[in-house]
């Protein structure tokens, strides 16, 4: 769940000022790479990349507005990966932060592991 949690952040962070199809397919690619890297069910991750690099091949989300292509994204991604914790948004006005990869994933492997503990706590109590 954490895990979700902070795919979600990475991918809300992806600047979507898509100008042309090949910067929007560039952006496709790199949420595909992403979620193949950092999902946390690897098959479903996996999967779910190559559909997203089907889908750019398809070219099925040319044509559309910077909101229509987060919303088309966000429907797709719930759909296909099964999972309503996608979500990406089109911020027109915000700025793009940088963001730490390996601290993030530093940060998330401590909340798992506090987490990890506390379940095997509760399992072996009861």
């Amino acid at each position: 769940m954490k895990y979700v949690i902070y795919l979600l952040l990475l991918l809300s962070n992806l600047n979507l000022k898509a100008q042309t199809f090949a910067n929007r397919n560039a952006q496709l690619k790199e949420i595909a790479d992403k979620i193949e890297t950092y999902y946390i069910f690897e098959d479903i991750g996996k999967v779910l990349s190559k559909k997203i690099n089907l889908e750019i091949e398809n070219k099925t989300f040319n044509g559309l507005s910077n909101q229509e292509f987060a919303d088309s994204l966000s429907s797709y991604l719930s759909k296909n990966g099964n999972d309503l914790h996608f979500n990406v948004r089109y911020l027109p006005n915000q700025k793009k932060e940088a963001v730490n990869e390996k601290e993030l994933l530093k940060e998330f492997k401590t909340i798992h592991k506090k987490s990890v503990k506390r379940i095997i706590k509760i399992l072996f109590v009861l």
